[in-house]
């Protein structure tokens, strides 16, 4: 079911695959920048088992991103209509500015004092003393407080590999027809029978042209027939291309990455894998994106 607005179209479906019940949730943006979308969806495995799925994506403007969400082995479906909310992304929060206390006291004393002192005598002298006494004290306490915070951000990483190995069953069956001659008795000869030729063993890592690979030959990574996997059994992507584009929302820098191909905690692919600094502005690193091998 699809849920349709002027700047978005968000659609939900419960599939399954090798077995395992997923539910699908892909994304269209059509805002000019990059937003940040919560989709919920209910599925149950029956009228008094539901729960609630929530998924959450960081889509660039223009483009379509999708997610696929593990519910289990059992078979789900959806019940009732999804909701859909957009937000701008969330960016990392300034590192505050250290604290200064200043304290500033003074105290000023000034106080003049002038004495006048006038004897006169009959000899017709007269004396004036005067004294002014000034003191001005001025004190000044300054104290800065500094404060340090220290942010630590630990990445884990889990891969998963899933090794199948069928063992098809060969049934050969003879059947020899002897006709004897009157007075004569011949005994059949088991080496004159057809040699049976024995089927080959698959090999589950090759896919024959003309199938579609399952979602666990990409170990997670969207089906694509470009061959992106999250298996760690391919090889590393060192050059720009414009197709992982099509199977993953790229960055803006994308075609300017100098290293290799890898995914950012925010779904989006970039090109600086092995270099200081990878995904940055997009969360941290979160797993490299191989290509299956030929």
């Amino acid at each position: 079911m699809a849920a349709s607005a002027k700047k978005y179209t968000v659609t939900t479906s419960a599939i399954r695959a090798s077995g395992r019940s997923y539910l699908r949730v892909q994304v269209t943006n059509r805002y000019g920048t990059t937003k940040r979308f919560t989709v919920k969806q209910r599925v149950c495995v029956s009228k008094k088992s539901c729960r609630t799925i929530t998924a959450t994506m960081t889509v660039a403007g223009q483009r379509t991103s999708w997610q696929n969400k593990h519910l289990g082995k059992a078979v789900h479906y959806k019940s009732g209509k999804h909701t859909v909310s957009v937000a701008a992304p969330s960016t990392p929060s300034p590192t505050p500015a250290p604290t200064v206390t200043v304290t500033r006291t003074a105290v000023p004393t000034a106080h003049p004092t002038a004495t006048v002192t006038a004897t006169r005598t009959a000899t017709a002298t007269a004396t004036v003393t005067e004294t002014a006494t000034a003191t001005a004290t001025a004190t000044v306490t300054e104290t800065a407080t500094a404060t340090a915070t220290a942010t630590v951000t630990a990445t884990v990483t889990e891969t998963a590999t899933a090794m199948v190995t069928a063992t098809p069953a060969v049934t050969v069956t003879e059947t020899v027809t002897a006709t004897p001659t009157p007075g004569t008795t011949e005994t059949p000869d088991p080496s004159d029978g057809p040699t049976p030729t024995p089927t080959p063993t698959p090999d589950p890592s090759i896919t024959e042209p003309g199938t579609t690979p399952t979602p666990d030959a990409f170990c997670g990574a969207p089906v694509n027939p470009a061959g992106y996997t999250f298996c760690d059994t391919g090889r590393l992507q060192t050059a720009p291309d414009r197709a992982a584009c099509a199977v993953f929302t790229c960055i803006p820098s994308y075609d300017t990455g100098r290293g290799y191909l890898v995914m950012c905690k925010d779904e989006q692919v970039s090109m600086s894998g092995g270099r200081s600094g990878v995904c940055s502005s997009h969360g941290g690193y979160l797993r490299t994106v191989f290509l299956r091998a030929a």
